[in-house]
């Protein structure tokens, strides 16, 4: 597996006011092999003018809430490995390449990261960083804290 195509899904319902952002943070990476789905769940607002204007592939379905839109984009991804990205998030430019590596491993199956939560202001909150997981039985260890 040299580079494995990884789909970056963000459900959206009504953020086209975020979308731009968490698009343009997909579109970053440096990890080349991606490609990204804007699953709209509905939205009555600006959230398909906004992913039009992008180089990623926009489906519309009748709104039945984020968990049915992240499964169809699931569905119709192409690629060995997703990350769903909601709306009115941002990652890092690095942030695929990171977690590429270790679901490489054919013993991972699942990767997750910390977070650091910011207002429209950038003023930082809190920083949140995941527990290492041990046993490959346990998918949210160190979830609540």
């Amino acid at each position: 597996m040299e580079q494995p195509l990884v789909s970056i899904i963000i459900p959206t319902y009504n953020y086209g006011h975020y979308l731009a952002e968490a698009i343009e943070s997909a579109l970053a990476q440096n990890y080349q092999n991606i490609e990204v789905i804007v699953v709209d769940d509905g939205s009555t607002d600006n959230t398909r003018d906004v992913a039009s204007k992008y180089d990623v592939q926009y489906v519309f379905q009748e709104n039945k809430g984020v968990s049915v839109a992240k499964n169809n984009g699931v569905k119709i991804s192409k690629g060995d490995f997703f990350v769903c990205l909601d709306a009115d998030d941002k990652i890092h430019p690095n942030f695929v390449s990171k977690m590429i590596r270790p679901m490489k491993d054919p013993k991972v199956g699942f990767v997750r990261c910390g977070s650091v939560v910011y207002n429209e202001s950038y003023d930082f909150g809190n920083i949140w960083m995941p527990r290492k997981i041990f046993s490959k039985y346990c998918l949210f260890a160190g979830w609540w804290g």
